[in-house]
């Protein structure tokens, strides 16, 4: 988050707090300006430090204006020294308390699995991105929030779309449910309408993550097992890929043709023509954990498919960085 000081917080704040920021900036948690370098009330003060100090905030500065004119923040607060705090404004104005308060936050990642959506994410990264993304999230800069399922995850948005400072410090991920093209759930149809245009979000285009394996992926879980067990995964992935694109992206890879049977008019005519034998390989799906393949670096960058709906994943987590930077 870009961060504008106004000189005339550093002349009624203590050097101490202020320290809070100079750590921010030097971690490059966040990016840390000076509105006017030359004012009195900003030279004066940092005249006042040791050499080392006065460095330490010289270079923050510098690299926070050099970082943002290569790569802009999507978020900026203004941080004042004068009045009450405005979350109204595009870029809030803030009191030097609630500034520290909402940089010191962690971003939220919104997720139905804390575990499995968190990696599916990671998987579509290239190297930068995910390198950004893990290392903050190992210093528990990003919490990804497990909802358990697109209800709690409704409820979440709900509580989240109250606050500028929740908002900003927010996204979220999650299933279509969608069972054929353009057609996903109402629960997620819900949320999604429920995050636009306040809360940044993606609905998944096909129908949830394990519908984004690459081909790369589901034949080395055909490795992990043996013998039979082998040869009918084997069977199942060539079943699953003899389909479709838009039939494989809606396909239940969990559980399959069966457990569909009750809400089988939600997917049209889009299985219709399927023969009995792919029908009958594909009936119970391929495994109720084969999202696991996420968790368990199974799925590789430079296997994923180059087609516009995982295009649109990856686009969402460059913005998820644009947000954080």
């Amino acid at each position: 988050m870009m961060v504008l000081i106004e000189a005339e917080v550093f002349a009624g704040t203590s050097t101490a707090d202020l320290m809070v920021l100079l750590w921010l900036g030097a971690t490059r948690r966040h990016r840390i300006v000076v509105l006017d370098d030359q004012a009195p009330a900003y030279t004066a003060w940092l005249a006042g430090l040791d050499e080392a100090t006065r460095g330490d905030w010289e270079r923050v500065v510098g690299d926070g204006l050099r970082l943002n004119a290569l790569e802009p923040s999507y978020h900026e607060v203004w941080v004042t020294a004068h009045g009450q705090s405005t979350w109204s404004y595009p870029s809030p104005t803030l009191t030097f308390g609630d500034a520290i308060d909402l940089l010191q936050r962690p971003y939220r990642l919104l997720v139905e699995n804390g575990i499995t959506d968190r990696a599916f994410l990671l998987s579509m990264c290239d190297r930068a991105t995910r390198e950004f993304l893990e290392e903050r999230i190992s210093r528990e800069w990003i919490e990804a929030e497990h909802c358990g399922g697109l209800g709690e995850l409704e409820k979440r948005v709900k509580e989240i779309r109250r606050q500028v400072a929740a908002r900003m410090r927010c996204s979220a991920i999650f299933d279509s449910d969608a069972m054929q093209p353009g057609e996903p759930s109402p629960k997620s149809r819900a949320i999604r309408d429920l995050c636009y245009p306040d809360v940044h979000h993606h609905q998944l285009e096909r129908r949830a993550i394990e519908n984004y394996l690459p081909r790369a992926a589901l034949d080395r879980w055909c490795q992990l097992a043996q013998g039979r067990a082998r040869l009918d995964r084997r069977a199942q992935v060539e079943a699953l890929f003899a389909l479709r694109d838009d039939q494989r992206a809606h396909y239940n890879m969990k559980e399959g043709f069966e457990k569909d049977l009750p809400n089988a008019h939600r997917a049209g005519e889009l299985f219709a023509a399927i023969s009995g034998e792919t029908r009958r390989l594909l009936r119970y799906g391929l495994d109720v954990h084969i999202a696991n393949l996420y968790r368990d670096d199974y799925v590789h960058f430079h296997d994923l498919e180059r087609a516009a709906v995982v295009a649109r994943v990856q686009k969402f987590a460059r913005e998820i960085v644009e947000r954080i930077r």
